[in-house]
């Protein structure tokens, strides 16, 4: 579910981004702290969008992520416990199979433009 999740949240922000006249996305993933962050999931969820991805915290180590977070007065908001869309319906043995060409199949069957037209 979560690469589902990001891929879905990943057209909104691209929707947003086109109405709001913006040329790329940003994104805060560092490769390899979560399952979804693997060099394949990225591609998978590269994969929803035809805007540029830049993700500036890339090959940052996850210490220093965290001090960055800090600077900035973010990291207490980060840690709040609360579940994210991404992981409520999380099972790591379907995900890790998961195809891009299933993901898109699952896609088709959804209306997320009526969702994301309501979101900003």
């Amino acid at each position: 579910m979560t690469i589902i999740s990001r891929r879905f949240m990943m057209r909104i922000a691209e929707e947003i981004a086109r109405y709001n006249k913006y040329d790329a996305l940003i994104t805060g993933e560092s490769l390899g702290q979560v399952a979804s962050q693997t060099i394949h999931g990225i591609g998978v969820t590269n994969d929803s969008v035809n805007l540029p991805v830049l993700r500036p915290l890339i090959g940052m180590d996850k210490v220093d992520i965290i001090d960055i977070a800090r600077d900035i007065e973010t990291f207490e908001t980060s840690i709040l416990p609360f579940e994210d869309c991404c992981t409520v319906f999380y099972q790591s043995t379907l995900l890790q199979d998961l195809k891009l060409k299933i993901l898109k199949k699952i896609r088709s069957c959804f209306r997320y433009r009526c969702i994301s037209k309501r979101s900003y």
